[in-house]
């Protein structure tokens, strides 16, 4: 597995196990959103990576962008699931799969917005993650 895959996997499974993030979202937390998927939900986005290593180390800085989308009607609920993927996530403990380990986990950016749909906004949560492997 990569250490890409591995850090997508453990962001997706710390947030499924966050009560906060289960409240918020209802539950409806995916790697790729299935057809019909009830509103709001939390997708996996876009993912960039670039080596970090120094001084021997083995480093990889992942930056892995969650995508969460609602109602027009349900600006404030996208709000509070935003707050609570970054408490769950910021500074978080990820479990990752071996032979890797998150060194590092933070938020470095939200953004809410109107999506395309008019009758849908949107929220981008961008999480920063050391791999070290």
């Amino acid at each position: 597995m990569s250490a890409e895959a591995a850090f997508a996997d453990a962001v997706l499974a710390h947030l499924k196990g966050d009560a906060g993030v289960g409240a918020a979202l209802g539950g409806r937390i995916h790697a790729l959103a299935p057809g019909g998927t009830a509103y709001p939900f939390l997708t996996l986005g876009r993912g960039v990576s670039e080596p970090a290593g120094g001084g021997g180390a083995d480093l990889i800085d992942h930056r892995l962008t969650l995508r969460l989308y609602a109602m027009r009607d349900e600006g404030d609920r996208l709000r509070r699931a935003v707050s609570a993927v970054r408490t769950a996530l910021h500074n978080a403990g990820l479990a990752l799969a071996p032979p890797w380990r998150c060194v590092l986990c933070q938020v470095v950016y939200t953004d809410q917005f109107a999506a395309a749909d008019s009758r849908i906004i949107q929220a981008l949560v961008r999480v920063r993650g050391m791999v070290e492997g």
